[in-house]
């Protein structure tokens, strides 16, 4: 296995829930979930390329790669049952891999998490920032997303890895071209935090486009990374969903 990951060991489980992280973010993300969901469900992460014990991987070249292998690692390694919880960046692979296993006739996860990612077929309302010069893109990212925090900053030679791995991350995103919304025969749920100005919740909204079997939405206070201040809500309300 390249890209899955599992954070601890519960052989007893029931059920596998698949964590997939922000751009910039890695398998490691999500690492403080297993033991308050321990009692539902086995943690399973993502790793991308370009990060952590995979860092020096070429990053991926795009979403549907990315997707692809997933969809294949899956098939090949994962008990089911299993639900997928993606966030920013994370939400997009998990429902493009959703996607790509429903068009394969596949074990399918019983339920698809989506947090802070607008519906793939609406616009972005920002022009692409992986583009721009360095400083330019590290205050983009800051007014849009909030400040990085000072034990980053002072860390110069890892703020710039960090950097560039973000960069290539959020041009996944930027270069990916979804089709027309197709309804997915798994449950939706959406996330998102109320003071989000990068995902609005009518943006979150329209993946009403793609809820085949039905679609609920919760907003969390907070902004982009509302997951940050949230740290026992939201696992909490993902483990009695799952129950």
């Amino acid at each position: 296995m390249e890209l899955l990951r599992r954070c601890r060991a519960r052989p007893d489980a029931r059920l596998r829930l698949i964590v997939l992280s922000h751009a910039g973010g890695s398998a490691s993300s999500y690492v403080g979930w297993a033991s308050l969901l321990q009692s539902v469900c086995e943690l399973w992460s993502v790793q991308l390329p370009g990060r952590e014990d995979r860092s020096s991987s070429a990053p991926a070249r795009s979403v549907a790669d990315v997707a692809e292998a997933l969809a294949d690692e899956i098939e090949q390694f994962m008990v089911s049952p299993f639900a997928f919880f993606g966030h920013s960046l994370g939400a997009l692979i998990g429902y493009e891999t959703s996607r790509i296993l429903t068009a394969r006739r596949a074990e399918l996860p019983v339920r698809l998490f989506l947090s802070a990612y607008r519906a793939p077929h609406m616009p972005s309302r920002y022009p692409p920032m992986s583009i721009l010069p360095q400083h330019e893109f590290v205050a983009a990212m800051q007014r849009l997303y909030g400040k990085f925090p000072e034990a980053l900053l002072a860390s110069p030679d890892f703020f710039e890895r960090l950097m560039t791995v973000l960069r290539n991350d959020l041009k996944l995103m930027e270069t990916h071209r979804a089709g027309p919304p197709s309804p997915l025969p798994i449950p939706l749920v959406l996330f998102g935090g109320v003071e989000d100005e990068a995902v609005l919740q009518d943006e979150l909204e329209a993946w009403n486009a793609y809820a085949g079997a039905g679609m609920m939405l919760k907003m969390f206070p907070g902004g982009h990374f509302y997951l940050n201040d949230q740290l026992n809500a939201v696992p909490s309300v993902v483990a009695d969903l799952l129950r």
